[in-house]
């Protein structure tokens, strides 16, 4: 089990490969807790980015666009554009994200909020 981050409110991000050296993407379990994240703080970083919907429903915002997605459901996308997650239904959500490592070391650089 790899180290539990809360990096923003409401999003608890789990390595699931910190131990392994010079890996050139970044996967992470990420948990939505929909009691404290009630809006989504946009963010932006180098790469590209997979979301895959383990539990629950996700809403994700990808510049001025959301899609809901559902057990099962991905996106892909370029994490350039201001972006962030939400979890719906008033539950508890999870997606697994993988990141590739064109990135600088702090992943995610807060950029705005939307309600």
């Amino acid at each position: 089990k790899g180290p539990e981050i809360e990096r923003f409110p409401g999003y608890l991000f789990q390595s699931l490969a910190f131990d392994f050296q010079n890996r050139s993407f970044e996967p992470l379990l990420v948990t939505l807790d929909p009691a404290k994240n009630r809006s989504i703080g946009l963010v932006t970083h180098g790469g590209q980015e997979f979301n895959l919907v383990l539990s629950g429903r996700v809403r994700v915002v990808l510049g001025g666009k959301s899609v809901d997605l559902g057990l099962g459901d991905s996106i892909f996308f370029d994490p350039s554009i201001p972006h962030g997650q939400l979890a719906l239904d008033e539950a508890e959500a999870s997606f697994l994200t993988v990141i590739t490592r064109d990135y600088p070391t702090d992943i995610h650089e807060k950029k705005e909020s939307l309600c």
